[in-house]
């Protein structure tokens, strides 16, 4: 299976572009989006090197996320990607990561052809729970600060 260098941005040279040419040239501010902007490959990789720097003393999941990954650490999203990744079957994983950085490798795609067993159950249980703080924002039962107001 071919890697990846568990920093690589997907860029020719490893580096952003730049926003200018000449001396005060800076580099383009790139935003990745966890998980939509990642291939399976970058998944894969960098998840190996998270697993092995928790081996550490002194270092939260949470750093090491964000060095490794350059975005906010959700744990729920983290450890249920995870688990997730390590529970598909390996033939999958070799499909996925072995497309590298094209469109058939992003980790969306990955996610698309191999749903998680409980995956429509919990993207349910999350449309009805917005649904109903929707609702009760609209009656006036909870305020602009999602505090209710409806005190019984």
């Amino acid at each position: 299976m071919a890697t990846v260098p568990a920093f690589s941005l997907r860029f020719p040279n490893g580096f952003p572009p730049l926003l200018n040419s000449g001396d005060d040239a800076v580099p383009a501010t790139v935003v990745h989006s966890w998980l939509g902007d990642f291939y399976a490959i970058e998944i894969h990789n960098r998840f190996l090197e998270l697993d092995h720097r928790k081996k550490q003393p002194r270092q939260t999941v949470a750093k090491i996320f964000y060095s490794v990954f350059g975005v906010e650490f959700v744990p729920g999203t983290y450890y249920d990607h995870h688990a997730y990744w390590d529970a598909a079957p390996q033939s999958a994983r070799d499909i996925a990561t072995s497309a590298g950085q094209t469109s058939a490798g992003l980790y969306s795609q990955f996610m698309k052809k191999n749903p998680a067993k409980c995956a429509e159950q919990k993207a349910m249980r999350k449309r009805h729970a917005c649904a109903l703080a929707t609702q009760d924002f609209v009656s006036g039962k909870i305020d602009h600060n999602l505090k209710r107001t409806d005190h019984h």
